[in-house]
């Protein structure tokens, strides 16, 4: 089990999560993995966007190999890049690919009934306000009953797609939603509606309410990830660790255009030496920083630097700029005195 929070606003979609995976033995909850990625991010034809999910996250296949949710879906939404397929197609595959798996666990297991809901939100050049999209297996009432542009997609049973387009910020929150504190989706809309708000803010309020669940039950972590994706602007990720672990960036599985995948991994930042001075509006990224451990010197720095206006690295341009340099120098990016000022104990799997 998990808890997401989708988060929609005009200038930013988020997606926050916990990144626990639990074994469930009768009506208990064994925690098995604080570092599972719950995120995908991906971007074909018109559309980008971000994904998480709740239900199943791993599971083993008769040929004795380990199959996770967040690679079906990956798949699915690599076929659709490969085939120039659109958003509802896309989410029809999806579908297409869970209803697979979903007959496999119960042939194998059949007192283990699978459990998928798979939330995706994000940009289309076809509307101005950003989507949102729910493919799910279970009984479902969408947040969004009474909007006018929403629509149910065809989907293989029992799975449902549910498409729409809010027509104001709004938040969905789906999974262990029973262990979170009361008015939680009020609060939150409540704040998206504050003008000038930024997705950090929001996250962070978020993160509080997963947190707070999460000492209540075991089936919730307290180690929580965030993306976002800004209307104009590069998309960003933020990762909430225990208090004395090492600022790091989550990297989520990400699908790109051609089909190819990217695969997750946690990555250690380290930045007292490193020269990026610019940081976007909606940057996870910058706010980290200014809440992590680092010299007072580099936080002064960075809030002199901070301006809506302008155009700045986040873990992903942090990524490109330590990779190629040249590349993004030419572009004006500001330049980095190390290429290696950004490390990790176990660098994400290149791209293929």
């Amino acid at each position: 089990m998990t808890i997401l929070a989708t988060m929609l606003h005009q200038e930013f979609v988020l997606s926050v999560a916990d990144r626990r995976s639990v074994v469930q033995r009768g009506n208990q909850f064994e925690p098995e993995d604080e570092k599972f990625n719950k995120h995908i991010a991906f971007a074909f034809a018109d559309v980008r966007g971000a994904v998480t999910y709740t239900g199943f996250a791993k599971w083993k296949r008769r040929n004795g190999k380990y199959v996770t949710t967040d690679k079906v879906v990956a798949d699915a939404l690599s076929k659709a890049a490969n085939c120039g397929n659109n958003l509802g197609t896309a989410l029809h595959r999806v579908a297409v690919s869970l209803a697979e798996e979903s007959n496999h666990i119960r042939s194998m297991y059949p007192k283990s009934p699978p459990i998928f809901t798979v939330v995706f939100a994000g940009y289309t050049r076809l509307f101005a306000d950003p989507w949102i999209a729910v493919v799910t297996d279970q009984e479902y009432v969408p947040a969004w009953v009474n909007e006018e542009k929403q629509a149910e997609v065809p989907a293989p049973k029992p799975f449902r797609i549910y498409f729409a387009v809010p027509s104001k910020a709004r938040v969905c929150l789906n999974g262990y939603t029973s262990a979170l504190p009361p008015k939680t989706t009020e609060d939150i809309e409540s704040l998206l509606s504050v003008p000038g708000v930024q997705a950090y803010d929001v996250a962070n309020l978020a993160v509080s309410r997963i947190r707070r669940a999460s000492s209540a039950t075991s089936a919730v972590g307290s180690r929580v990830s965030a993306i976002v994706f800004p209307a104009h602007g590069w998309v960003d990720t933020g990762l909430w660790a225990q208090p004395r672990e090492p600022l790091a960036a989550a990297m989520p599985r990400m699908v790109y255009p051609d089909g190819r995948q990217w695969s997750p991994s946690e990555m250690i930042l380290e930045f007292e030496s490193c020269g990026i001075s610019r940081f976007q509006r909606h940057s996870l990224l910058y706010q980290a920083l200014l809440d992590s451990r680092l010299s007072v010197r580099w936080k002064r720095r960075l809030r002199r630097t901070k301006s809506g206006d302008l155009v700045a690295p986040t873990v992903y341009q942090l990524i490109g700029i330590l990779l190629y340099p040249n590349v993004w120098q030419a572009k004006g990016m500001p330049k980095t005195r190390k290429p290696t000022s950004a490390s990790t104990g176990a660098p994400p799997a290149a791209p293929g």
